[in-house]
């Protein structure tokens, strides 16, 4: 049986439920793949940031609604 978390993040007015689940590292934003949603290798990369802290590259599957504000506090939200 594999666990699943879920999480909401906010900053500013921005909003993020995240749901990681075991598997091998796909991350949808809004039903759209990370990289379409954040176009840019810096945005990418911040989204990224916490699994580099924790050491879980590629370990979760993540499914990402976030609404609200901009994309610099749609990303803290996202890492919150």
């Amino acid at each position: 049986m594999s666990e699943t978390f879920t999480a909401t993040g906010r900053r500013k007015t921005s909003t993020a439920s995240v749901t990681l689940k075991p598997g091998s590292g796909t991350i949808t934003i809004n039903k759209r793949p990370f990289e379409d949603y954040f176009g840019t290798l810096s945005l990418q990369n911040q989204v990224l940031q916490p699994f580099h802290v924790a050491n879980a590259v590629n370990q979760f599957d993540v499914s990402i609604n976030t609404k609200g504000g901009g994309v610099t506090g749609q990303i803290g939200a996202i890492q919150l």
